[in-house]
């Protein structure tokens, strides 16, 4: 049984593991950590087994190392505040049904409903918000928040470990959570709600690795941005990718220069093969113009079996030059591209 005594006596306790005799005195709250009158609320005993110890070492930071104690009980409450919200995730159970088979048996389920709904309190939101936004609302906080949730207990300071770092309950709720912690409350509350408004946002390619800066336009038809959904925007650009500017109708160098393709000119590449050439950027070329690239007559096909038309002079937009500026609209670096569309249609028959 956990006394419920002065801060200072709680510390000891907690940290020292020492008897005291259990008294009409106030209770920590699981969730929260504030004091609750004994008797204000439903009390439910934990058992701490073990306990976490600072040891100094001159020469670097201090080692936390975690020894067996004598089990430990300590008896906790629930605030007013803390129990209605948790009575509202309870309900949740049955109101999503599949939501909670999902997450596994009732009693995991419920405990994943509180660690849910506490994300907004914790930084100052109304938690109802989150069940009147509906089952789209319910489930992007179910992705974002319960993690986070859960390691907002107070209770996870005490059990099954004594944590180094407890912090003694007080007269105010969530006292024993960090700033920083608090911060990544707020940052992932952002991103529900950024999910919960999703639409399509120009995505610019990523800036590479710590190993490869980036081109900042696509490598062929040098579009300096693509629209996608949030969700979809870390993969629209696909892989980092190298390329030869003297295959794309550029100077041959020693170097190949680095960059992403966009969706279109990655599904015309595919098409025609892994690596990024000559091929592959007609094709691309052809794909942004619905076109067909023309087809030469049987008894014009060249030696190697190339049986469509060329582009002569055609330069991907990687092949321009450091310091050219992305496009706004694909392949808007070419010069005569509605004329070059317009002579493929006819050559093509309109296909």
């Amino acid at each position: 049984m956990s006394p419920s005594l002065s801060p200072d006596e709680w510390k000891q306790f907690l940290t020292a593991g020492l008897p005291a005799d259990p008294g009409l005195a106030p209770l920590p709250c699981r969730d929260c950590g504030t004091l609750v009158a004994a008797g204000d609320g439903p009390v439910e005993t934990v058992t701490a087994t073990e306990r976490e110890r600072v040891l100094p070492v001159r020469t670097a930071a201090p080692v936390v190392r975690t020894e067996e104690i004598q089990p430990l009980q300590i008896e906790l409450t629930q605030c007013s505040r803390c129990r209605v919200r948790n009575q509202a995730a309870a309900k949740l159970v049955d109101e999503y049904p599949s939501l909670a088979r999902s997450l596994g048996d009732r009693w995991y389920a419920t405990l994943a409903f509180e660690a849910m709904l506490i994300v907004p309190e914790v930084i100052g939101m109304d938690w109802r918000s989150i069940v009147k936004g509906g089952q789209k609302s319910v489930r992007a906080a179910m992705v974002h928040f319960r993690p986070l949730g859960g390691a907002a207990r107070w209770s996870g300071l005490v059990t099954p470990i004594i944590r180094h770092n407890v912090v003694v309950p007080t007269r105010a709720r969530w006292q024993h959570l960090s700033s920083s912690l608090v911060e990544s409350f707020r940052v992932v509350y952002g991103d529900m709600l950024a999910d919960l408004s999703d639409g399509p946002r120009l995505v610019p390619p990523p800036e590479g690795t710590e190993f490869r800066t980036a081109l900042r336009g696509c490598l062929l038809c040098g579009v300096g941005a693509v629209s996608a959904m949030r969700k979809q925007a870390p993969f629209v650009w696909g892989p980092l990718r190298g390329a030869d500017p003297g295959l794309l109708g550029g100077r041959r160098g020693p170097n190949d220069v680095y960059g992403y393709l966009c969706p279109m000119c990655t599904r015309a590449v595919a098409s025609v093969g892994p690596g990024i050439g000559a091929t592959g950027m007609e094709q691309a070329l052809f794909t942004f113009l619905e076109v067909a690239p023309p087809t030469l007559p049987e008894d014009k096909v060249p030696e190697f079996g190339q049986t469509t038309v060329q582009l002569p002079r055609l330069q991907a937009w990687c092949a321009l030059g450091s310091g050219t500026t992305p496009n706004v609209t694909p392949w808007a670096h070419v010069h005569g591209l509605g004329e070059l569309a317009e002579g493929l249609r006819r050559a093509t028959g309109g296909r």
